[in-house]
């Protein structure tokens, strides 16, 4: 069982304790913002001193960490993956199980980002300069179906297999992906005429 317990600082400590047949729990200072994200079996983490990545759970779904120089500015764990913003360049960076899909090496080459979110086995990004989402992965199952074009986004959340913002002009929810009724049909479902102050998506509401 994870247990991830975040304090109200100028900087963050997360905890996890995991429960097996001995109880482990390991600590690490983060930055303020988006720079804790928990994944279906790991958590990532941005350490607060060096603008560097550190994860913890289960192995595979964080294994190919790059290492070394990578800084980064904001994190977000999916499934069975794991990317980030560089705080070098803007662009994105994603490590842990590609499977067939491309969702770690599919990553924009030489796009600057401003938000990244990481869903089952697709991103989803908003552009820098234009706030328009560009998404990859998995498509098998709608999850990148219907992605808006010539508006401006932010405040960027990403599901199980559907992804919502707030338009900038409006503050009003825009969603796309899969959109069925086992699946919630967040889409269809979306409220019309609400401005929202912040949005954020389960793995099958928002």
């Amino acid at each position: 069982r994870h247990n991830l317990a975040v304090a109200h600082a100028s900087v963050f400590v997360a905890r996890c304790v995991l429960t097996a047949a001995a109880q482990t729990t390991k600590a690490v200072v983060v930055a303020p913002g988006p720079a804790l994200s928990a994944g279906h079996y790991h958590n990532c983490g941005i350490r607060a001193d060096t603008q560097k990545p550190i994860c913890w759970g289960r192995n595979e779904s964080y294994s190919r960490l790059s290492s070394g120089a990578l800084m980064l500015k904001a994190i977000s764990g999916g499934s069975s993956h794991t990317c980030g913003i560089r705080a070098d360049n803007d662009e994105g960076e994603c490590w842990g199980q590609d499977g067939d899909y491309n969702i770690v090496s599919g990553v924009p080459a030489g796009v600057k980002l401003k938000e990244l979110g990481a869903g089952n086995w697709h991103n989803c990004a908003l552009l820098a300069d234009s706030g328009e989402p560009q998404c990859w992965g998995d498509s098998r199952d709608g999850q990148m179906s219907s992605i808006p074009t010539g508006v401006a986004l932010t405040h960027l959340t990403v599901g199980a297999y559907f992804q919502c913002a707030m338009q900038i002009d409006s503050a009003e929810a825009k969603c796309w992906g899969r959109d069925d009724s086992d699946q919630g049909a967040v889409v269809s479902s979306t409220p019309a005429g609400v401005a929202f102050a912040e949005i954020t998506a389960g793995g099958y509401h928002v």
